[in-house]
């Protein structure tokens, strides 16, 4: 074993020690508790939840799959960064109005929330749409950390162990504590990973001869194909890139989401959230820093067989030890951050909407608390078999996942907008739109170059409204006392914004 891989070892495990700790920490305070340990207690911060937000839709995506698929396909790749326009959208339209139903009502979960307007078979369904989409997003982190060990270490940490290793202490610490040490680690790691894109592309810019300029110059070298549509491997034309972009928002819309919601301590975090998180970091590193690392990737290295290897080449071929190391620690943190998140998430879903309300309706915080953390371990092991099984790059494995988390909008909207949706038509859409999404990534894959996530939310829409056509709405006292929480909270922020009080405060509570 080299000196490198020595040193990336040891701070690997010094960065997880400090995970581990922070969940023995959460344990003693959330662990009799349901509220603090599925959702942190409610009390979240405009920096913790911005970071832990953050933090936790990047993933492996941001890290190697982006820089990859951006060097592979080309510039038809970035065009499909227009998705941070969407998801600052959405964070504006849904989460506040999620967040007075979490206060109001005290939901802890997304099935709880759509359970109590439309019923209790919609409540199921959102379970089974979080399982459908936390397993393929966990797992595409587990593959990022296989990926990440065994290119740096030469194989010496070969794919298998490198997963299994993540796996493990992501387990450890969000069996511990919940939430709060998901959105903790987040906080940390979010920077991290920050740094860690600023870190790659800063190392391509002064790798390439000549720098941006050098980019540039470098792009026009390069095949035709990679700087047009549909991309090098004629795969992205502009159907694709929307669409795609579009597939992507079903990580805002997800039943993960919707619990980083109900955690926040105000719905003025989420001003936070879309001005200075969405808008000006993430786009910057999207629309900026990505390109610059697959652009200049491309011209370093050619053309990879492997794109999702293309990050973890650059550390081990340009870096210097101690940047490569931090480096690597912004990788894992990228990774860590999403995949505990949608751990603590699911075993809140699992807990609160399936032991609880049909295994055993009497259970104390304490056993809902315990069958949580069992849920964690369970899931895990489902995604690590997803992980070693399939074959998808990272990016695509994402799309999948997103295009489930996309099909609770038709749910969404019926809640806080588009009234006439029915609860059979809502649970009627979203069977189809879970049946759709599997058809046209594994059956018959993107069908006319348009993404899964979009043929399965415009049946999920079509079938949601047909249906609604010829069945019950929601009872009219039901709808008002969903409207009104929608009213009063409108009122109050009427009257603070008369009064100047509505100013984005980050240390605000």
């Amino acid at each position: 074993m080299d000196s490198f891989t020595t040193w990336l070892l040891v701070g690997v495990i010094v960065y997880w020690l400090f995970c581990i700790l922070v969940g023995v920490f959460s344990y003693r305070k959330g662990s009799i508790d349901p509220a603090e340990y599925f959702l942190a207690g409610r009390s979240l911060g405009p920096i913790i939840l911005g970071l832990s937000m953050l933090a936790t839709a990047q993933s492996a995506w941001l890290m190697l799959g982006h820089q990859g698929q951006a060097a592979a396909v080309g510039l038809a790749y970035v065009a499909n960064y227009s998705h941070v326009v969407f998801m600052a959208m959405v964070a504006l339209f849904f989460f506040g109005q999620q967040w007075l139903f979490g206060k109001r009502f005290g939901f802890m979960t997304p099935g709880e929330m759509f359970g109590a307007y439309y019923g209790d078979l919609t409540r199921i369904l959102m379970v089974i749409l979080g399982v459908l989409y936390v397993i393929p997003y966990s797992a595409m982190q587990l593959i990022g950390g296989g990926t990440v060990f065994e290119v740096l270490t030469g194989g010496a940490v070969n794919f298998t162990l490198g997963t299994l290793l993540m796996a493990a202490v992501v387990v450890i610490y969000v069996f511990l504590g919940g939430l709060r040490a998901a959105a903790i680690t987040d906080t940390f790691q979010g920077v991290l990973l920050v740094l860690g894109i600023f870190i790659l592309a800063g190392v391509v810019l002064a790798n390439v001869p000549g720098g941006f300029a050098g980019i540039l110059q470098g792009i026009q070298e390069l095949p035709e194909s990679w700087r047009l549509l549909p991309g090098e491997n004629g795969a992205w034309g502009w159907p694709f890139v929307l669409t795609y972009a579009i597939a992507t928002v079903g990580i805002y819309t997800s039943p993960v989401y919707t619990m980083w919601a109900f955690s926040a301590r105000s719905p003025r975090i989420f001003r936070w959230q879309l001005l200075v998180i969405m808008s000006m970091i993430a786009g910057f590193y999207y629309f900026i820093l990505s390109p610059i690392i697959g652009g200049g990737g491309r011209i370093l290295f050619g053309a990879l067989e492997r794109t999702d290897a293309l990050t973890p080449m650059i550390m081990a071929e340009l870096m210097p030890t101690g940047l490569a190391l931090l480096t690597a620690i912004g990788i894992f943190a990228a990774m860590n951050s999403t995949a505990d998140a949608y751990l603590a998430s699911i075993s809140s879903l699992l807990s609160r909407d399936v032991y609880k309300q049909y295994i055993n309706k009497d259970a104390t915080p304490k056993q809902q608390i315990h069958f949580g953390r069992f849920m964690v371990v369970f899931v895990v092991v489902i995604g690590l078999f997803f992980a070693m099984t399939t074959r998808d790059v990272i990016a695509l494995i994402g799309g999948l996942a997103t295009a489930f988390g996309l099909q609770t909008v038709p749910a969404l909207l019926g809640m806080l907008y588009w009234r006439r949706l029915t609860p059979a038509g809502v649970n009627t859409g979203l069977v189809v739109g879970m049946i759709t999404v599997f058809l046209t990534y594994q059956v018959w894959p993107y069908p006319l170059g348009i993404h899964s996530a979009a043929w399965a939310l415009a049946a999920n829409l079509l079938v949601a409204y047909i249906v609604s056509l010829f069945t019950k709405p929601v009872p009219a006292e039901k709808q008002q006392q969903f409207r009104a929480v929608l009213q009063e909270g409108q009122k109050v922020y009427q009257e603070r914004e008369a009064k100047g009080l509505n100013k984005l405060r980050v240390f605000a509570k």
